[in-house]
């Protein structure tokens, strides 16, 4: 049966949550017509009363809930590897605090995981908004084949990292999340996977409602974010997945989005980067 298959939800908590919306993401996870087995809640660094308040409200409705307080706030990716080592069970889905899932998001990935022992990490598309599910009617869509993923993870992210249900035992074979990565820690892993032989597949369907916010393009511009890129673009070379040719394209194109006005990038993100089907 379905319902038998164990599965962890593990999420990472930070200070600057709202109380709403992690109401939400909890209320998400209780309409899932696949039964919750165990969420993993890991509070990165002292939050405020009022988030803990939502945690104990909603701590007794879950089968298992497991809470692991962190001393002080490290990033996602320390977050996540602390998580991780703490699921009980080998599949493991991925989603942030700001995110809601659709009823039927387990209900559509588990059973898939479950039944192919191969597959090491399973994303689907997603519907991104600012206030309300479907107020942008934006997707993200990655390809969903093998062959296609390994093409569009030389030069974009091919996985939603909210959307993603993955393998515990091939996460940690090839390291977990690089904590020296930021913002780019979970593309990393995915490339990672792939150059090892790691079989990852996306879901075409969208099964998560990714909060963006109303300064999405201004959180990915800069110099520092774009120091972080090139990071992850040497690191993605040293790794053998880009080669050098592939590396300076990624660099070039990569760095107008840093630094052109948010004018000229808000319909290039509309338009080219996103879609509005489902």
């Amino acid at each position: 049966m379905t319902s038998a298959i164990k599965f962890s939800v593990l999420l990472p908590l930070y200070f600057k949550e709202d109380t709403k919306v992690l109401t939400q993401c909890f209320e998400s996870l209780l309409e899932q017509t696949l039964p919750v087995p165990q969420v993993v809640l890991v509070i990165d660094g002292p939050v405020r009363d009022e988030l803990l308040d939502v945690v104990a409200r909603f701590k007794p409705k879950f089968l298992s809930f497991k809470i692991l307080q962190l001393p002080e706030n490290r990033g996602l990716a320390n977050a996540c590897n602390v998580g991780i080592l703490e699921c009980d069970h080998e599949l493991i889905a991925r989603m942030d605090t700001d995110d809601i899932c659709y009823p039927q998001r387990f209900h559509e990935q588990i059973p898939i995981m479950h039944a192919n022992p191969s597959l090491s990490a399973l994303g689907s598309a997603t519907q991104e908004f600012n206030h309300l599910p479907g107020d942008l009617g934006i997707y993200r869509q990655p390809p969903t084949s093998i062959d296609k993923i390994r093409k569009w993870a030389k030069f974009r992210n091919p996985i939603n990292h909210p959307s993603v249900v993955f393998r515990k035992s091939d996460v940690l074979k090839v390291g977990g999340y690089r904590v020296d990565l930021v913002n780019f820690d979970d593309y990393f892993l995915w490339i990672t996977l792939l150059q090892k032989g790691y079989q990852i597949e996306n879901l075409k369907i969208s099964l998560v409602h990714c909060r963006i916010g109303n300064d999405m393009i201004g959180r990915r511009q800069g110099w520092t974010y774009l120091k972080y890129e090139l990071q992850f673009l040497a690191e993605a070379r040293k790794l053998g997945f880009l080669n050098f040719s592939q590396q300076l394209i990624s660099i070039f194109t990569r760095i107008p989005s840093r630094i052109l006005p948010k004018s000229i990038l808000q319909p290039v993100y509309l338009f080219f980067l996103r879609n509005n089907k489902k």
